[in-house]
């Protein structure tokens, strides 16, 4: 991983991918899942992620479905993505 002042899990080439679960851990023990509230991010602008406003809504999480489609076709509601 090469860190960069500001930049935040950019993960956006499968040439970086290598680097995703250090990142994610990284993250982890910096920002517990504890700590955050979904809820509190709706209708916030996120970047890198999904290029609209955040929502808690089955079709955000599934987006273009070809990246997310294998972890969000596992839940049925908003709940289920919550308690996860």
């Amino acid at each position: 991983m090469i860190p960069l002042q500001g930049i935040d899990v950019p993960f956006h080439s499968a040439h970086l991918r290598p680097g995703v679960a250090s990142d994610r851990n990284s993250l982890e023990e910096r920002i517990p899942q504890t700590e955050v509230d979904p809820v509190r991010l709706v209708g916030n602008w996120i970047s890198n992620v999904m290029g609209t406003p955040f929502e808690l809504s089955r079709e955000y999480i599934l987006g273009d479905g070809r990246v997310l489609w294998g972890c969000a076709c596992r839940y049925t509601s908003v709940t289920d993505i919550q308690n996860a």
